[in-house]
């Protein structure tokens, strides 16, 4: 998302469509677009007729090396590299606030409605619109249907019986993460639906942070003299248009849980892979003057008032393994929802009725930033919508392992690192991407900057990085490889240095650390002295006299000279 959306023509349609019906609840800040919007500049990845002549030259033999490389690791080894030069995705100005909390998976919807990036597997990204993914509205007066749509601007050549090509003229989207809002004036029909998506992204909340859930509010306007019952459908493939989808053994069945005088009825999609199976759930609360089936809510409204209709879209993936397939992996969630497989009708349960209190937190978390007249509005807008990528950053999000030793051997009865730190345990690992794209985990040259995020917002998962980070510094990999720009080889990892990174969720991270070879990181001289201002920031912030005990050994191993 780009942190404003400005452009003249998009202005000029919101201007002359929406700006007498702003829908309900939704803020003034935040970035706003017109869901007929077309962006002028097309972007396109950077490509080879972009490199200058002399970059070519001074360039040939990492060229060589690479493409040698990427064979061998695509054609040999039938991995992803972790970087692809030959196959970049091309840049799409479709995604909005992606679904989910941290470190469970995400699902991401476009700023036009389209559910069109998934990574369930952890830190592997699928790009893919699953066309049949829709929200689609029904009006009905006195018995007779007056209206019916797709909620969608697409004209698909599949699903020809649905009635698609909503116009975009008529709509727009607001996202100010973790929640963003999509309002809907029916033409023709003095309705306006505002859709309200919510994440459970909260600060300092360690456990519904974790959920792999989001909730749709469908708040109902009639502004008819006359009543109308108005229904929302919500349909879902089971899959993500990966060609997994095709591979036989999914099923589908309905549910109905019934808990502390609250019912929620849905549907479970169940996808069975050998290779971290899952289960995706859509789901609706059932209330007294609403009806609920399957995937269809439906509720009266009368002339002149407004009423509401809740879904919950929610994906149980509890445990995991990396690319390496070597060892399995819990999610941070199960710890509160079970680790069986069997979560989904709780998770959806427990959505639909605690999300007005995680709305609640977020609002008073974000009400100091908006209502401070002296920051500029584009600042508000990317303060919030940029933190997406604490969620959809690859991140993963799991339990210490009972066997897991992450000290690194840095330790002693002077001091030094546990084996399991407290903070670790009781808070789990936590790990993200250096980008979606540059597919490398807790990349320290860059975390340096972004993990202000984390101990402001999460301290405990700051402290988390922190300790695994300290106990590989005297950790070593001897293990020559080649490294694409030099070509000389040198060992992976180096001891008494900080790691580049702490692996490629498409090998085994934490385990084997530095998937970066396009430089041997050795000497850089940033590595070591970032981790020694991250331990002094988070002491200053935290006055965690423990963290500082058992860093300190690890900083004198840093500013002891190298060279």
């Amino acid at each position: 998302m780009n942190s404003e959306w400005g452009e003249k023509s998009s202005a000029d349609l919101m201007s002359r469509y929406v700006s007498k019906e702003t829908g309900y609840g939704v803020p003034e800040e935040g970035w706003r677009i017109c869901l007929a919007h077309e962006f002028k500049e097309k972007r396109k990845p950077f490509q080879a007729k972009d490199v200058s002549l002399s970059n070519v030259l001074e360039h040939v033999g990492l060229g060589v090396r690479y493409l040698k490389w990427w064979y061998k690791k695509t054609q040999v080894e039938k991995k992803a590299p972790f970087i692809d030069m030959f196959r970049a995705q091309p840049l799409r100005q479709i995604y909005g606030a992606p679904l989910g909390g941290i470190g469970g998976g995400t699902i991401t919807r476009g700023w036009r409605g389209e559910f069109c990036r998934w990574q369930l597997n952890p830190g592997m990204y699928h790009y893919k619109t699953v066309t049949a993914n829709q929200f689609t509205v029904c009006l009905r007066r006195g018995g007779q249907t007056v209206y019916q749509q797709v909620l969608s601007v697409e004209r698909p050549p599949t699903l020809q019986g649905w009635n698609w090509g909503y116009c975009g003229e008529y709509a727009f989207y607001h996202a100010l993460y973790p929640r963003a809002w999509t309002v809907y004036q029916l033409p023709g029909q003095n309705v306006t639906l505002t859709c309200r998506q919510i994440s459970p992204v909260i600060p300092h909340d360690y456990q519904d942070s974790s959920l792999p859930v989001a909730v749709f509010v469908w708040d109902v306007e009639n502004n008819n003299d006359y009543a109308l019952d108005v229904s929302i459908m919500f349909t879902m493939v089971n899959g993500s248009g990966h060609k997994d989808d095709k591979s036989g053994g999914h099923w589908n069945e309905p549910f109905h849980l019934e808990k502390e005088g609250e019912a929620v009825s849905g549907v479970l999609l169940h996808h069975c892979l050998a290779v971290n199976p899952y289960t995706l759930c859509i789901a609706a609360r059932e209330q007294a003057d609403k009806v609920a089936a399957a995937l269809a809510a439906g509720c009266s409204v009368p002339p002149g008032s407004r009423s509401s209709l809740e879904f919950c879209l929610t994906w149980d993936m509890p445990t995991i393994t990396f690319g390496s397939r070597e060892r399995e992996h819990t999610r941070r969630y199960a710890r509160f929802f079970g680790s069986k497989g069997d979560a989904a009708p709780s998770l959806a349960h427990y959505a639909l009725t605690h999300y007005r209190r995680w709305e609640s937190s977020i609002e008073e978390w974000q009400r100091p930033v908006l209502q401070d007249s002296s920051l500029p509005s584009w600042y508000k807008s990317a303060l919030f919508n940029e933190l997406y990528f604490v969620v959809d950053g690859g991140t993963v999000w799991t339990e210490l392992p009972e066997d897991a030793d992450v000290s690194g051997g840095v330790r002693g009865e002077d001091g030094g690192l546990p084996a399991q730190p407290a903070v670790v345990k009781e808070f789990g690992r936590f790990a993200y991407l250096e980008g979606q794209e540059y597919r490398m985990y807790n990349t320290y040259d860059v975390h340096f900057y972004a993990s202000f995020a984390l101990i402001m917002l999460w301290p405990k998962l700051a402290l988390s990085v922190q300790y695994e980070i300290a106990g590989s510094v005297v950790q070593q990999d001897p293990t020559e490889r080649l490294h694409l720009m030099s070509g000389r080889c040198s060992p992976v990892k180096a001891q008494n240095v900080v790691p580049h990174d702490i692996g490629d969720p498409d090998d085994e991270p934490w385990q084997r650390v530095n998937a970066y070879l396009i430089h041997d990181t050795a000497d850089w001289k940033d590595l070591n002295l970032k981790f020694v201002l991250q331990v002094y920031r988070d002491f200053h912030l935290t006055q965690d006299r423990q963290y500082l005990q058992d860093m300190w050994p690890v900083c004198q191993v840093h500013l002891t000279p190298m060279y």
